[in-house]
């Protein structure tokens, strides 16, 4: 059974977490340079969004967490993405096993907030567990092959029977001319 649609769901999917990778891999520098940090703690802790009660030293300690999360979130993005391309290449072989992974791929992928890319294998790996491949009957299938030989048998034997009568023809005609031949040699004597 061709699986063409999730095929095409995967790596969608794929090709959005490659895109969300190059993304991450140049703003990942960023965060951990020291001076950024420093930045982008002094500008939380002067918005009006953060509690001005606390210290400007809770706001650094929230910057380096932050940081080391979405370093975490770029680990976890390439680990899902190479899982990802493995298991697409047996989505013909092992559908069932593949649609599994599929759907915890799409559950890990969530909590790096790719959601296009969650929902997309998500439904890849639910449409991998619920389709099934077309059950043919064999009586069906056997009365399909006796027709298909039959209709062969026939069709050699027509055109056998056409081969013959030519044959059939042509000798008649040669018979005939070599009759016509030497009845007209002894008229002429």
């Amino acid at each position: 059974m061709k699986r063409t649609g999730e095929k095409v769901l995967v790596w969608i999917g794929i090709i959005l977490q490659f895109i969300l990778i190059f993304f991450m891999a140049i703003v990942t520098p960023f965060l951990n340079d020291a001076s950024v940090k420093n930045e982008l703690a002094d500008s939380i802790y002067n918005s009006n969004m953060y509690n001005q009660g606390t210290s400007q030293l809770d706001t650094f300690s929230l910057v380096d967490v932050a940081s080391q999360i979405f370093l975490l979130a770029l680990i976890i993005v390439i680990i899902c993405t190479v899982l990802a391309i493995a298991f697409a290449l047996f989505i013909n072989k092992f559908p069932k096993v593949v649609g599994v992974f599929f759907i915890l791929l799409g559950i890990i992928t969530v909590l790096t907030l790719n959601w296009i890319t969650a929902v997309l294998w998500l439904i890849a790996g639910i449409m991998l567990l619920a389709r099934k491949p077309k059950r043919v009957d064999s009586l069906y299938v056997s009365q399909e092959r006796n027709d298909y030989n039959r209709n062969q048998s026939n069709y050699n034997g027509t055109l056998k029977a056409k081969t013959d009568d030519a044959q059939h023809a042509h000798n008649k005609e040669q018979k005939e001319s070599t009759q016509l031949n030497r009845s007209e040699r002894y008229k002429k004597y």
